[in-house]
């Protein structure tokens, strides 16, 4: 993609192709919006989560992230385990290959009709999030006479230190209380139909602190041999989440990978002590966040009171992320010019503008003060980093505009997934 000038495209582009796809080319096969993934990055960030994790710990891709099935299916063959959280994420993982033995199905407000089939096709755990949904899941397993293979999700004591989004160790919907679980603990084992196999602690995301994400194992791990103790149980699953976070803005680093490397040995030292126990990490965001971009035409170039506007056919409806959803503040992602006629001269018109969607809200804003080479109506803009939380993270419905498609590029074709 064409240098306009934008600092914070840096690093983020591969220049105007795609293991050698041209990207205007794809604009004019496929028209835009549309989402554009990378095979060849979204390996490159598998093998680089796999190089960090000792072998005997077991990632196990969130579809939260992004569940297009192509996808999900990649991850399949890379012998990754699926963490879902709705009934069609669970179809879409079995559908993909799956093995019910490699999903774990967890999420607070779990419906009847979801834990029955989770029971039905034995997944390997039904993550619970309270001492409701407990009993519910024993009622159901009863109905079955099966027993239902259960962790239990804690909301621990402890904050995950770095994180973005703390989801854990603060009044949450996430998780049982560590002190509740504690104070109820025999309510647990009352249950005859069951079996607590293990137990779950997803504390925060997004986090780009490498000692943060060592420290917050730790803790988990520390905890699950405390409950060990306590209870006179050998776990068979410790789920110790994961939250690696990846750089979206200026300022912010890729996390110190060897250094992350080293610290996570804490897994492999409670492997030996625990060798028949199943550590398990999650992992969405850092393996398709880098691999996604948006495509978008340049519909109208305007002027208000002193401001330059671009008008693209993307925006909120796409890519909500971009506009600040979810976030404090609303900050830029990363962000590239394509020519339609591929002069890459700096122009004299170069200027500073606000790019913003076509829906009618002022909130479909999806980036300020970006400094472009001349932008012209017909031309792309480009959003990096959208791989995760994208198309279906956002309000495709809203004005009836539809979802963008998605392309996925991989050994040099395209592919309309």
């Amino acid at each position: 993609m064409n240098d306009s000038g934008n600092n914070e495209a840096s690093g983020f582009f591969p220049g105007n192709f795609i293991q050698g796809v041209s990207l205007l080319d794809i604009a004019r096969e496929y028209g835009t919006p549309l989402y554009l993934y990378d095979y060849a990055k979204l390996h490159s960030s598998w093998q680089e989560l796999r190089s960090v994790l000792p072998l005997d710990v077991d990632i196990f891709y969130s579809l939260k992230a992004n569940p297009n099935p192509t996808l999900v299916k990649e991850f399949c063959a890379l012998d990754a385990g699926a963490e879902v959280c709705s009934l069609q994420e669970l179809e879409t993982a079995l559908q993909t290959g799956f093995s019910s033995e490699d999903i774990l199905f967890l999420g607070p407000g779990k419906t009847h009709q979801e834990i029955e089939h989770c029971l039905d096709v034995d997944i390997y755990a039904l993550v619970c999030e309270s001492f409701h949904e407990l009993n519910v899941i024993n009622k159901l397993a009863q109905k079955r006479q099966k027993k239902a293979r259960v962790a239990i999700r804690i909301n621990p004591n402890f904050c995950a230190i770095g994180a973005a989004l703390k989801m854990g160790g603060r009044p949450t919907q996430f998780g049982i209380d560590e002190n509740e679980l504690l104070a109820r603990e025999k309510e647990i084992f009352a249950l005859s139909f069951v079996d607590v196999i293990g137990i779950h602690i997803y504390n925060g995301t997004r986090i780009l602190d490498h000692q943060s994400i060592v420290e917050n194992s730790k803790r988990v791990l520390n905890l699950a041999d405390s409950l060990e103790r306590r209870w006179g149980k050998k776990w068979e699953m410790v789920d110790v989440g994961g939250g690696i976070g990846v750089p979206y803005f200026p300022g912010e680093k890729t996390i110190e990978i060897e250094s992350l490397r080293v610290g996570l040995s804490v897994l492999s030292n409670y492997k030996k002590d625990h060798p028949k126990t199943r550590i398990i990490w999650e992992s969405g965001r850092f393996l398709v966040a880098s691999c996604g971009y948006l495509l978008m035409r340049i519909l109208d170039i305007k002027k208000s009171k002193g401001e330059n506007f671009i008008i693209t056919n993307g925006g909120m409806n796409c890519f909500s992320a971009a506009t600040g959803a979810g976030s404090v503040l609303a900050r830029n992602f990363p962000i590239s010019l394509i020519k339609k006629d591929n002069d890459t001269a700096v122009s004299a018109d170069a200027a500073v503008y606000t790019i913003t969607g076509r829906l009618c809200t002022p909130g479909d804003v999806i980036a300020r003060k970006v400094f472009l080479n001349s932008p012209k109506i017909g031309d792309q803009i480009a959003l990096g980093m959208a791989g995760a939380y994208g198309r279906s993270a956002s309000p495709g419905l809203f004005l009836s505009h539809g979802y963008p498609m998605e392309i996925l590029i991989k050994n040099g074709e395209m592919f309309l997934i």
